[in-house]
């Protein structure tokens, strides 16, 4: 698969980096986004996937399911997912509803930061 209206996708070394388009609230935008998202995840089985979301100014209930369903996914074939640029609407709603994503107290994790960690990431 390749870039799609959600995302844009770029490899860094062993690390894949999808990049979030803004979604807003519309309800047929999320489940195709969904779709695509889980659709990729799919098919390339990552086992290091980084999902940048600088550019979501608001994430809705759906949304952050399908992105916490990707995680679920990624888990399953034995790898790891981070979520980093997070402007700080979404970062309140990921502190609540997706603390292990959130970031730290120094706040969210930049994209080279996220990829630097799954970088050095080891599976189980």
């Amino acid at each position: 698969m390749s870039n799609c209206a959600y995302f844009k996708i770029h490899q860094n070394k062993d690390v894949c980096v999808l990049r979030m388009q803004e979604l807003g609230r519309d309800r047929a935008a999320v489940n195709a986004f969904g779709q695509a998202l889980l659709a990729y995840v799919a098919e390339q089985q990552p086992r290091r996937l980084v999902v940048n979301l600088a550019a979501v100014k608001q994430l809705s209930s759906p949304a952050l399911a399908k992105l916490m369903m990707a995680e679920k996914q990624v888990k399953r074939y034995g790898g790891s997912l981070r979520v980093c640029e997070l402007p700080a609407a979404v970062g309140e709603v990921l502190s609540l509803a997706w603390p292990s994503q959130a970031g730290s107290e120094a706040g969210p994790l930049t994209e080279p930061e996220a990829v630097e960690q799954l970088n050095n990431w080891q599976p189980d």
